[in-house]
C-alpha cells in the first residue's frame, strides 16, 4: 500500500472516548438530569468504533513492522504502561474511599483484584474491598474489559495474516467475519432468555467482525478511497436502521467501518488534534474510576452538573499526565503517536 496521511484518527479516537465517558456518566450516577443527556451517547457504538479503528491501525502496524517482535513491542509499549498505572494506582489510592480499615482493605480480596486486573482478567474480580459497595455499579473500572479483547486482537492478527497470505485475503476475512457475526447473533438470540449470553456476545469471537472490518478497509484502502462516497451513501442507512432491524445486523460492522474510516481517512483534514498529545486512551481508562470517586465523595449529590464538571476537569488532567508521564516515555521515538505532536505523520 502507498503511504498516506493518518488524517483525523486522533480526533476520531477522542470523540469515541468522550462518547463512552458521557454514556457512563448516566449509567453510573443514575441521576435523571444526567441520564437525559447521556441517553444520546451510545457507548456500545463507540466501543465498536474503537475496534474498527484498531483493525485498521493495528493491521497497518503489523504490515509496516520490521519483524513480529517489533510489532508486539510497539503494541505492548502503547497499552500496558498506562493500563498497569491505572490498575495499581486505583488499588492503592482507593483505600481512602473504602469503608474498611487499612488492615482490612489490604487483604486477599485486594490481592485478587490486583492480580486478576493486571492479567487482563477484570471479570474475575472487578471490585475492591469496601469500595463503591453502595453504588449502582460496584466495579472499580468497568471500561477495562475492552483492553483484554484488544490484546487478544494483537495476538490473533499475525495468525490471521498468515492465513490471508496462504488462502487469500478476501476469502479469509469473509470467513472470519461470517463466523463472528454468526456467533454474535446466536448469543443475542440466547440472550433473550438469559442475560449471561449477552455478556458472552461482547467477547471474542463476536468482536472480531469489527476488527476485521477495519482490516478490510486498510487492505483495500485504494478501492475504498476511490469509491468512498458511494460506499458511505450505502452504509449510512444500514447503520441507522441496523439497531431496529435484526435482518440488517450482519451488515452493521461493515457499515460502521465505512463511516468510521471515511471520517478518519477521506473526510477533509480537520487539523492536527494530536499536537498536544494523544489523550484518548487516558480519557478512556481513567474516566470510570474518576466518576465513581466523585459519586462516592458526594459531589453529584450537591449538584449533578458540578459533579460532571469537576469530573471532566480532573479527567482531562489525568489524561494529560498519563500521556506525558506514562504513555509517551514508553513509546519509541519513531512512533507516530509521538511524531504527530510536531507534524502530521506520514506512515
Amino acid at each position: 500500500m502507498n503511504d498516506f496521511r493518518i488524517n483525523n484518527f486522533d480526533l476520531l479516537r477522542m470523540l469515541l472516548a468522550l462518547i463512552v465517558v458521557f454514556a457512563h456518566f448516566g449509567a453510573l450516577t443514575g441521576l435523571p438530569a444526567i441520564r437525559a443527556v447521556s441517553h444520546y451517547f451510545n457507548a456500545s457504538l463507540a466501543v465498536d468504533g474503537f475496534f474498527v479503528v484498531s483493525g485498521f491501525l493495528v493491521y497497518m502496524s503489523l504490515d509496516k513492522a520490521k519483524s513480529l517482535g517489533d510489532y508486539f513491542q510497539k503494541r505492548i509499549r502503547r497499552i500496558f504502561p498506562a493500563y498497569v498505572a491505572v490498575v495499581v494506582l486505583c488499588a492503592i489510592l482507593f483505600v481512602s474511599l473504602s469503608t474498611l480499615t487499612w488492615h482490612e482493605y489490604f487483604c486477599v480480596a485486594w490481592l485478587k483484584y490486583l492480580l486478576s486486573n493486571l492479567l487482563l482478567l477484570n471479570f474475575l474480580h472487578p471490585e475492591l474491598p469496601g469500595v463503591f459497595a453502595d453504588h449502582r455499579i460496584t466495579a472499580v473500572n468497568g471500561a477495562l474489559w475492552t483492553i483484554k479483547i484488544e490484546f487478544m486482537f494483537y495476538i490473533f492478527l499475525p495468525f490471521l495474516l498468515w492465513l490471508m497470505r496462504r488462502f487469500g485475503a478476501l476469502k479469509v476475512m469473509l470467513v472470519v467475519y461470517a463466523l463472528a457475526i454468526s456467533y454474535s447473533m446466536l448469543m443475542q438470540y440466547l440472550g433473550r432468555s438469559h442475560a449471561f449470553y449477552l455478556v458472552l456476545e461482547r467477547q471474542l469471537p463476536g468482536q472480531l467482525a469489527f476488527f476485521v472490518s477495519g482490516m478490510c478497509c486498510y487492505h483495500y484502502f485504494e478501492y475504498f478511497k476511490k469509491h468512498a462516497h458511494y460506499l458511505l451513501m450505502a452504509a449510512i442507512p444500514v447503520l441507522l436502521f441496523s439497531y431496529d432491524h435484526d435482518a440488517l445486523y450482519p451488515l452493521y460492522p461493515l457499515s460502521l467501518a465505512v463511516n468510521v474510516i471515511y471520517f478518519a481517512m477521506v473526510l477533509v483534514y480537520l487539523g492536527n488534534w494530536g499536537k498536544f498529545g494523544d489523550f484518548s486512551y487516558g480519557l478512556y481508562i481513567w474516566h470510570f474510576p474518576l466518576i465513581q470517586s466523585f459519586i462516592s465523595l458526594g459531589v453529584f449529590d450537591v449538584s449533578p452538573w458540578l459533579g460532571t464538571g469537576l469530573t471532566l476537569l480532573c479527567l482531562f488532567a489525568f489524561a494529560y499526565l498519563s500521556w506525558h508521564w506514562v504513555e509517551k516515555p514508553f513509546l519509541q521515538r519513531r512512533s507516530h503517536y509521538r511524531m504527530v505532536e510536531t507534524q502530521v505523520q506520514r506512515v
